[in-house]
């Protein structure tokens, strides 16, 4: 039986990932204010909703399947999305070393995150260390913007480790206690947690200009260079083999770290808590973008790309981003709802 409360939060995390990219890649830059300028200040909590998820989901199978089949399941799972990410970045940026294999998206730290999560599960003591797999990361991630350290991939690169995957852990620790504690003292844990983490986000907002700590405040910039003739694909259209291409990607500052942390502890105790209500309440179809996250995300960069094709990059009015943005959601429910007709009628 499916989580509906999990499928919710995918479906919130991977439908936010659309708006960003469609901002990042559509909209025209002086489009970009008012409420879609704030959405977009605060994507970080994004990367940490996504990441945080697939961690906790990690624990939800752990009832399901014997330690070695799960074992295996998980690895396969895992070093499927680094090689689907490892496929998606050759299609965007071609074959730059080194990132196409350490550092290539979100998926690609997802699909480690699983890996090393398979492990963890197996062993003795797993609340005690995966803590400290989290404890080790905060560390060096304080430690290395104090001293303004970049290391790729931990903390540099086109898709940066670090903090992204930590996230993840945190995820999976609050997964392993959900399976140590009854539902009752978790429910308490998890509404401490959320009351903790609004007290903390509002210190976080009065010491960072309020929602600043998700833009200007709590990011910095890294820029990857790649050279034009390794992008195959971009050059089977637009033939420009000499010169290079810069990229420019953020990363979270400690500061933005926790605001998101926080944020994602308050939306995870409200679906957590609400439960009930969302079974007996919310219809199965609303959360189906959820159910089929993965492939509904590798969907929607092939929906960019034939959308840039038409029109280029930062070309579309208001009126047209929302219009496009619409469509991809309208798209990503059909999507969804195929797969699952598909699905039910192997069963």
């Amino acid at each position: 039986m499916r989580l509906k409360w999990i499928d919710l939060l995918r479906l919130i995390a991977i439908f936010y990932m659309f708006f960003q990219h469609i901002v990042l890649g559509l909209l025209q830059q002086n489009e970009n204010q008012g409420v879609v300028l704030f959405l977009f200040n605060i994507v970080p909590i994004c990367p940490a909703l996504f990441l945080f998820v697939s961690g906790f989901s990690v624990t939800i199978l752990t009832d399901k399947y014997e330690k070695s089949f799960l074992f295996k399941k998980l690895f396969k799972r895992g070093f499927s999305l680094i090689i689907i990410s490892l496929f998606l970045f050759f299609f965007e940026n071609g074959f730059q070393l080194p990132d196409i294999f350490f550092a290539s998206g979100i998926l690609n730290t997802i699909g480690l995150l699983i890996i090393v999560s398979s492990v963890i599960i197996l062993l003795p003591y797993k609340i005690v260390l995966t803590s400290a797999v989290i404890a080790i990361l905060l560390l060096i991630h304080i430690i290395f913007e104090i001293l303004n350290v970049r290391i790729f991939p931990l903390n540099n690169g086109f898709e940066p480790l670090m903090p992204t995957i930590t996230f993840g852990f945190i995820g999976l620790l609050f997964g392993l206690i959900h399976n140590y504690l009854d539902k009752r003292n978790f429910r308490i844990f998890i509404l401490t947690t959320c009351f903790a983490s609004l007290f903390l986000l509002i210190i976080l907002f009065l010491f960072n200009n309020g929602f600043d700590v998700y833009s200007e405040n709590g990011t910095y910039d890294i820029m990857r260079t790649f050279e034009n003739k390794y992008m195959y694909v971009t050059n089977l259209f637009e033939k420009n083999y000499t010169g290079i291409t810069e990229k420019f990607i953020w990363n979270y500052k400690v500061n933005n770290f926790f605001a998101s942390l926080f944020a994602v502890f308050i939306l995870f105790s409200a679906a957590y808590s609400a439960e009930n209500f969302l079974r007996k309440r919310l219809p199965d179809f609303f959360v189906l973008p959820g159910q089929f996250a993965l492939i509904n995300y590798v969907f929607h960069f092939l929906y960019l790309i034939i959308i840039i094709a038409v029109f280029g990059y930062n070309a579309l009015s208001l009126i047209q981003f929302v219009i496009v943005l619409l469509l991809l959601f309208a798209l990503s429910y059909l999507l969804s709802f195929i797969l699952k007709k598909i699905k039910l009628k192997k069963v």
